[in-house]
């Protein structure tokens, strides 16, 4: 393990990466990111001006499942929560659109994939997800009647899934492309 590298941790809009050199990076890798940023394309357009030429991205994006996030928002919705996204946070999540979006924006597509991120929860979980994971930023929207009901609704929900095996997943596209030389 090489010690002498330096490491620096900063908070940044992936629209405007400035402290950063143009063709300084050789890898970007941003996991279940892209779909939340208010314009895909500035983002692409940042990581192509960091990525040295043949830099390689790596991305992940959520698509619309039947699984523990729907469940969530499914959940949020009945208790009056408004989505704060500028779009469907699932809206990106399809094999053609990331390959179309990446090519559009001067990426060679390498390789382009569907899989399951899969989890096994417990009750712990699903507090977990309310206030640290996924659901954090809408829970806390709720008053406190209506956080007691989604939760309650949740676990019942949840249990009722655990009950019958049905996997806890949420399906994503994968997608790794290149800066052309």
């Amino acid at each position: 393990i090489n010690q002498d590298i330096k490491h620096a941790f900063r908070l940044a809009s992936a629209e405007n990466m400035d402290f950063i050199k143009d063709e300084s990076i050789d890898t970007y890798v941003s996991s279940l990111c892209i779909h939340m940023v208010p314009d895909e394309k500035k983002f692409l357009q940042e990581a192509k001006r960091i990525l040295r030429k043949g830099g390689k991205i790596g991305l992940s994006v959520p698509t619309r499942y039947d699984g523990f996030i729907a469940l969530l928002m499914r959940n949020f919705q009945k208790a009056g929560w408004k989505s704060t996204f500028p779009r469907d946070p699932f809206s990106l999540g399809y094999r053609e659109k990331m390959i179309e979006l990446l090519q559009a924006n001067g990426f060679e597509v390498k390789y382009c994939w569907d899989d399951h991120f899969k989890s096994t929860f417990e009750d712990s979980d699903v507090d977990f997800q309310l206030n640290y994971g996924e659901g954090k930023e809408a829970f806390a929207t709720l008053d406190e009647e209506k956080k007691k009901e989604v939760r309650e609704s949740l676990l019942k929900e949840f249990r009722e899934l655990k009950k019958n095996f049905a996997p806890l997943q949420m399906k994503l596209v994968l997608i790794v492309a290149q800066k052309p030389l």
